[in-house]
């Protein structure tokens, strides 16, 4: 089980929890490199972790570094989605996506674009 911080808002004060645990979460680690450049690392890319069935909006939003890599702790066990979206043109939205199986108290790794057969 991981300790988590969380505040809930009740009326119009914060009533702080403190230290609640929340069995079954991983960290999900891996670089993204630019979708039509697939060579450079894609910096500073926005992304977010989606539970299915959890809600329409993400679970948890991040942010890769200069170099395209990212970590995201705290993510639920199971299987969950990792995307990034971007604009192709002004008012046109695309998104890469990978599902990954996040283990309890584990690091799972993905990669954007995934590797190809046979590839190294």
């Amino acid at each position: 089980a991981t300790p988590v911080v969380r505040r809930v808002t009740v009326g119009e004060q914060d009533l702080d929890l403190g230290e609640v645990i929340l069995p079954g979460t991983g960290t999900i680690v891996g670089q993204i490199k630019e979708p039509y450049r697939r060579q450079e690392p894609w910096r500073f890319a926005d992304g977010d972790i989606v539970v299915p069935g959890f809600s329409s909006s993400p679970y948890l939003s991040f942010k890769s570094d200069d170099q395209g890599r990212f970590r995201v702790e705290g993510v639920p066990s199971g299987k969950v989605e990792v995307v990034f979206t971007y604009k192709v043109t002004a008012d046109i939205l695309d998104a890469v996506s990978q599902r990954v199986r996040v283990s309890e108290g584990k690091v799972s790794e993905v990669r954007f674009p995934e590797k190809e057969e046979g590839s190294e």
